[in-house]
């Protein structure tokens, strides 16, 4: 080949000839099978032959083709439009992984799937070759996203489908749970409230499976902060600080005992002079 172009020299292929198509040096053979250089200068004649099959209008690759990228690293099937990768096509890598889907002008672009060397697979709106737009994001240990992706990355609204059966719903900055979302744990749990870096941080209230339910700031994953503990089964209740979890003081305890009989009005609401309920009636007694 002569020095800086990937044009052969004359003879180089045999019945070949060779054009310049919109600055890009395109060797056209005989039959119904053609090649477009693309692999570097100084390959082999043979070897450009390995580069593109497949149709050809206009000096141009038009139509369903065949291209291999150079080294193995990438190939491409699919449809083309004025020598560029345009519309249905099939892209495999070398690593196994692919991407199957639409182009637009050379470029990944529209509803797509791709398929990961570890595992991971999505579904969903490309932009540039990245993953971005609408989508469902199932990784290899079977967690499941929905919803928003920005720069390949799960980020604005989503749904989270944990393999272990929790579900979170809500916001994701950055590939990570932040922002205001709910939790419903498989084991009964329930968390609304804010998160930060995919842990409870911020203001937010917790329902646990056995009834006993926080309301207030979180950092950590943990109480940090003013908040309001309630344990019904123990009769406790408290409200005011938490460190690391614990109560700064003393909960108070308040024990109900109610006996047999509907509930009395509280004695707040009784006329003055009126009799008080007795326990029979159904009078709760505090101790």
């Amino acid at each position: 080949m002569r020095k800086g172009t990937d044009v052969p020299r004359k003879g180089a292929l045999k019945n070949s000839k060779a054009r310049q198509v919109d600055n890009t040096p395109v060797v056209l053979t005989p039959g119904t099978f053609y090649t477009s250089p693309g692999l570097g200068i100084g390959k082999r004649g043979v070897d450009l032959l390995k580069c593109y099959q497949g149709e050809y209008a206009n000096d141009q690759r038009n139509g369903r083709g065949v291209y291999k990228y150079a080294n193995g690293y990438a190939t491409y099937e699919g449809e083309y439009k004025n020598g560029v990768k345009h519309g249905q096509g099939t892209l495999t890598f070398k690593d196994g992984s692919f991407y199957e889907g639409e182009f637009v002008d050379g470029e990944i672009q529209g509803r797509g799937t791709r398929r990961f060397n570890n595992g991971n697979r999505y579904v969903g709106d490309f932009e540039m070759g990245e993953m971005h737009g609408q989508g469902t994001l199932t990784f290899k240990n079977r967690d499941r996203y929905e919803g928003q992706m920005m720069r390949n990355k799960m980020h604005g609204e989503g749904i989270l489908y944990k393999e272990n059966g929790d579900v979170y719903r809500g916001e994701f900055h950055e590939h990570r749970i932040s922002g205001q979302g709910t939790m419903s744990y498989a084991n009964g749990d329930r968390y609304k409230g804010a998160w930060k870096d995919g842990k409870r941080c911020g203001k937010g209230m917790c329902k646990f499976a056995n009834n006993n339910r926080y309301s207030g700031f979180w950092e950590n994953d943990t109480f940090n902060g003013r908040g309001t503990l309630n344990i019904p089964k123990q009769g406790i209740w408290y409200d005011g600080q938490f460190v690391d979890g614990k109560p700064v003081q003393t909960p108070t305890k308040l024990n109900i005992f109610w006996f047999e009989g509907p509930p009395s009005t509280p004695m707040r609401n009784k006329k003055h002079g009126s009799k008080a309920p007795t326990a029979e009636e159904g009078m709760p007694l505090l101790l």
